[in-house]
């Protein structure tokens, strides 16, 4: 049976704790996970022994070495989680490259016509073009994870709370641009129940591009294998 998530670039985000990484544990392996966040205790070992953990001070030059890496890798699933930690080390890494390690941390803590957020965004956009281009040639799923917040958007007659990820606007810009698929996970009814929404709706973001999906929204089994499995079965063409 085809895998019709095989080979997509997929943006996930979702609240603390909702279960995003267990449900990234459960994509098909060989798996590389590149790993921003500590947490990874119950990791499958076929995890464990492929993950790189990421540090804050050597955390964005680690990861560009990482991308090398695997263009010689036999990965099926390339995990970065979480990709905020990421975009910080990224920003601090091109400023500190701009103005030098006294200078200003962030673009928005200088007046210099835009220069500092453009060195950024060409900075993070060159590399995570590499990460998706390497991908495509080995073939691999990307999966970036995100946390999620609530923003006020103003609506055509009223503000509404929307759930969208984390990452500050010019890395959704960025980020957001690529994805075959943007999912939100989510708590359900029961404290016991998540459910993966799929397709774009007003309160929520997320979206596919897929033309097969059948699905707005599914129930998740806790075990991340299975779970991986319904998803992959909800954009099976019917015919397959």
């Amino acid at each position: 049976m085809t895998d019709p998530l095989q080979g997509a670039i997929i943006f996930l985000h979702g609240f603390n704790k909702v279960g995003k990484t267990n449900l990234a544990y459960g994509f098909p392996q060989p798996m590389r996970f590149l790993a921003t966040e500590r947490g990874h205790k119950w990791a499958p070992e076929s995890v464990k022994k492929r993950m790189i953990s990421l540090k804050p001070d050597t955390g964005w030059a680690d990861f560009q070495k990482a991308i090398t890496k695997l263009k010689t890798s036999k990965a099926k699933t390339v995990v970065v989680d979480t990709i905020d930690n990421l975009y910080r080390w990224a920003v601090h890494s091109v400023m500190e490259k701009k103005h030098g390690p006294n200078g200003p941390k962030h673009p928005g803590d200088i007046e210099d016509f835009g220069a500092s957020w453009d060195a950024c965004r060409v900075g993070f956009n060159r590399v995570f073009s590499k990460l998706g281009g390497v991908c495509e040639d080995i073939g691999a799923t990307l999966l970036i994870v995100s946390h999620s917040t609530y923003r006020t958007i103003d609506g055509l007659d009223s503000k509404y709370d929307k759930v969208m990820t984390s990452l500050p606007g010019q890395a959704q810009d960025i980020l957001l641009a690529e994805p075959d698929e943007i999912w939100h996970m989510g708590f359900g009814a029961d404290p016991e129940e998540r459910i993966l929404y799929l397709m774009g709706r007003e309160a929520i973001q997320c979206g596919s591009r897929s033309p097969h999906l059948m699905k707005k929204q599914l129930s998740l089994p806790r075990d991340p294998v299975k779970a991986y499995r319904m998803i992959a079965k909800a954009y099976m063409h019917k015919e397959q």
